[in-house]
């Protein structure tokens, strides 16, 4: 009888949010990546790892063992996601101290999202990948990723195409990931075509870029890119037994000359320790140098129950800009690292093993500007393939602060709370020769 009027409820919140979207086209109601939140946010990334890597011949990134066996086949990636839900909000908070009144406003809406994901291993040297999304209520079709590996003799690991190569650790400041930077004559970005070079030397090896976007494309009215909208990037790797050094570089026309260092290890095999450094000069003049850095830790506690990931970062640019790509929930969007120190502290608990239930919580904060975010969260799995989410989101400090202007609510409400049922689920399907 609960699980009944458990489902009863799910459906009829659904149609609800359903037939309430329909009154108001075009409303969307998410903006931030639920399942970043909230199933590992706190792990480290990994590098250069495709959304669908299906083939079990997949090159590894710089560095990683690879094989001369590649069995010629293909596999077909399909997943899907709904999201319903109503998240109720104020454009102004009081403790703020600004002039204007604070409007209420509920946001409610439905999303949906399908992908499906093809990999041929067409010989021992070439793979073919692609992934093709579709969106409701938006009815948008649209290739997410298309490239083309090519291994020469095992040497040289070459991939041409549309999709994303991360060069930094920290997932709450994407200064030290050069190729998210973006000129400040940009307005808008988009996913970057990408022409990559690995070649593994020894414990690492060199990764070689050459990068543009659609924004660099037409930001001056050309349809075709020129050289100077191509940048270029180059990523030393050095695997050590106890430490990941990664020293990266990259040139763009419009923007300075980056260089970052990067070192990630593990101590008493349990806390990820990880540091970035940056510097920038103008290559025209060779003058107005800029220091970046960063350093954090991701612990466990009560035998991995409690986890905790703590942040400084310094940053030391002017306006600086990164490119947060799309993924099944946000939109693309270009954003502004905030000047100065700032702070960042994940925690997330999992206090009983029932149902996946999760309590998140998420703070950043800029001292410069006097600005914070505060996300709270909680999750749990009723039912397989489903998820119910209850988020916050919280702006606090100054009324002028970056935070108040950009935040995880998709219209950029200082203060809101999201209540959402995601339904989700994948299957993969493979054939490859024995």
């Amino acid at each position: 009888m609960f699980r009944s009027r458990v489902l009863f409820f799910l459906f009829s919140f659904l149609c609800t949010g359903f037939v309430l979207f329909s009154q108001e086209a075009g409303a969307e109601l998410f903006d931030f990546d639920m399942d970043s939140l909230f199933e590992e946010p706190l792990a480290i990334p990994e590098k250069d790892i495709p959304s669908a890597d299906a083939a079990p011949s997949a090159p590894a990134d710089t560095g990683g063992t690879r094989t001369n066996f590649r069995p010629r086949g293909f596999s077909i990636d399909a997943s899907y996601i709904f999201n319903g839900g109503f998240s109720p909000g104020l454009s102004e908070v009081p403790w703020a101290g600004g002039a204007r009144e604070p409007q209420y406003s509920t946001v409610l809406g439905v999303e949906a999202t399908a992908a499906v994901a093809l990999d041929f291993q067409i010989s021992n040297s070439m793979r073919v990948m692609q992934k093709t999304g579709f969106s409701f209520p938006s009815l948008n079709l649209e290739v997410k990723e298309f490239y083309l590996d090519y291994n020469f003799a095992e040497r040289v690991f070459a991939r041409a195409g549309k999709y994303i190569v991360n060069w930094g650790i920290s997932r709450n400041y994407e200064f030290a990931n050069l190729l998210v930077r973006i000129p400040s004559e940009i307005t808008s970005a988009g996913d970057p075509y990408i022409l990559k070079l690995d070649i593994p030397i020894g414990i690492g090896g060199f990764q070689l870029i050459a990068l543009t976007r659609p924004g660099f494309m037409n930001y001056d009215g050309n349809s075709d890119p020129s050289v100077k909208e191509i940048g270029y990037g180059a990523k030393y790797n050095l695997a050590f037994r106890y430490a990941d050094v990664d020293f990266s570089v990259f040139y763009h026309d419009l923007l300075p000359l980056y260089g970052a260092l990067s070192v990630k290890s593990t101590l008493f095999d349990k806390t990820e320790v990880y540091a970035e450094g940056l510097f920038s000069i103008s290559h025209k003049t060779w003058d107005n140098i800029r220091l970046s850095g960063n350093v954090g830790f991701v612990q466990d506690f009560f035998g991995d129950k409690f986890t905790v990931n703590a942040e400084f970062f310094y940053n030391g640019e002017n306006n600086a800009l990164w490119y947060q790509p799309e993924n099944d929930i946000r939109d693309a969007e270009v954003s502004n690292l905030i000047d100065g120190i700032n702070t960042a502290l994940n925690v997330i608990w999992r206090p009983i093993n029932w149902k996946g239930f999760r309590v998140y919580g998420r703070f950043m904060y800029g001292f410069s500007e006097n600005t914070g975010l505060l996300i709270p969260g909680v999750s749990f799995n009723p039912f397989e393939n489903i998820t119910v989410y209850l988020i916050g989101n919280m702006v606090l400090g100054s009324y002028d602060g970056t935070y108040y202007r950009q935040n995880e609510d998709k219209r950029n409400r200082p203060f809101a709370i999201t209540l959402a049922v995601q339904v989700a689920g994948s299957y993969r399907y493979g054939v490859y020769e024995q």
